[in-house]
Parts: structure tokens; sequence; C-alpha cells
């Protein structure tokens, strides 16, 4: 079975990327829950949209932390999600971005 990826497809543009001030702001957006997992630059959490009570796994990672290399991998890591768009993949709904902080 031969695989074509169809650039017009590409959901990179419908995800938004938002630039915030403060990562409290995502406080007021969802609500948190409990830890999935964690790993050397980060956590990621259960959380819920208040608005409309669906549940999401938020990666969050210290930009800090992670150094610049692996800030480069991150970001290679969240434009591959997002043009991914498929029913068996995970889907990436949004990220947030402070100077210290990326959540997706």
């Amino acid at each position: 079975m031969a695989f074509q990826r169809s650039r017009n497809n590409s959901t990179e543009t419908t995800v938004p990327h938002k630039r915030i001030e403060d990562e409290s702001v995502i406080k007021l957006i969802y609500q948190f829950g409990r830890n999935l997992g964690k790993g050397s630059f980060g956590v990621v959490v259960q959380a819920t949209h208040i608005s409309t009570d669906t549940t999401w796994a938020i990666k969050k990672l210290n930009k800090e932390k992670a150094g610049s290399h692996a800030v480069k991998m991150l970001e290679r890591e969240i434009a591959i999600l997002k043009m991914v768009n498929h029913e068996h993949i995970i889907k990436l709904e949004e990220v947030y971005e402070t100077t210290k902080v990326m959540a997706f």
C-alpha cells in the first residue's frame, strides 16, 4: 500500500500556537488533574478544558532546564504533530508558550 501525503491536507495552520506572558493564563482555560508522566524537563498532566469539559493530556516543559538543543527538538516535535491528522494517532489541539514554558 502506497502512502502519499497531500500538502493541501496539512493541519499545521489550524493548530493554535499562542504566546502568552504568564503560565497562569492556562489555568484559566484548563483544570489540571493528576500527573500522567514525568521526564527530565517536564511533566504530562491530565487536564480538563473548563468550558467544554473535555479531558486532555497536556505536556508542559521547562525550556530553561531543557536547553537550546532540546527546545529545537521540541519545536520539531510540535511541527510534526501539527501536520498529523489520523484517527489512530494523537492529535495536537493547541500550543501555549511563554519565555520559560511550552505546553501542548
